[in-house]
């Protein structure tokens, strides 16, 4: 029994658990975002509906003949409609920036945004770097942009849970698939392509935006009105 039980008879307060930075979140969390260009997340606030990771092999270390992994926590997010986001942190240095992806069909992608004749040689893994991709469209929609550039190619692995505290050695529900990361030359966009084992390819369009772009977040044992 704590010193408050022994004090007062009753059982000890709950611990209120309190949320300093998005790597925190659990599922059943919210978060806020403020203002931002994107109108799916201008003051919009999404909860957590799922935690996932990916792992994907970047350099190749000759030393000690193995792959140096970088593994991204994805958030998975969901407001008011069915779409889920997938929120991730960056970091680069010293610095952190937020990563947001949206699925976009490949039906409504390939022939008609994306340039058909470019998709082979850019989703090739044993072509270079630096190929790109140009998107037909009439407006950036706040999430496209008129040209990506492949940023790399990589062996991954698709974990559907939370891999923060576990070793993925254990972990048996994981699909391998080939990642292509591609980036603006701003770099404030990006667009992730996953091709699996038989040919189906998903199309990840995203924005890069600053932390301080959180408005607020909030734990799921709090309540908190709009």
């Amino acid at each position: 029994m704590g010193l408050w039980s022994s004090l007062t008879g009753k059982k000890s307060p709950p611990e209120v658990r309190e949320l300093t930075h998005p790597s925190h979140l659990k599922v059943g969390d919210f978060i806020r975002f403020g203002f931002c260009a994107q109108s799916a997340l201008s003051n919009q606030s999404f909860e957590v509906v799922d935690v996932t990771g990916l792992e994907y092999a970047t350099d190749y270390d000759e030393e000690n003949d193995e792959y140096q992994t970088t593994c991204r926590h994805q958030f998975v997010l969901q407001g008011g409609t069915d779409e889920k986001l997938l929120l991730s942190v960056l970091k680069e240095g010293f610095t952190e920036a937020l990563t947001i992806t949206r699925l976009f069909p490949a039906k409504t992608l390939v022939g008609s945004v994306l340039e058909r004749q470019e998709l082979s040689p850019a989703l090739d893994p044993e072509s270079d770097n630096g190929s790109a991709l140009h998107c037909q469209i009439e407006s950036t929609e706040d999430w496209l942009t008129d040209c990506y550039y492949r940023e790399g190619a990589f062996p991954a692995y698709s974990y559907a849970e939370d891999i923060r505290e576990r070793d993925v050695n254990d972990i048996d529900n994981v699909v391998e698939q080939q990642f292509f990361l591609f980036v603006s030359e701003s770099r404030e966009q990006m667009l992730d392509v996953f091709v699996y084992a038989g040919g189906r390819t998903e199309f990840y369009f995203g924005v890069r935006l600053p932390v301080e772009k959180i408005e607020d977040m909030w734990p799921a044992s709090q309540q908190k009105e709009e």
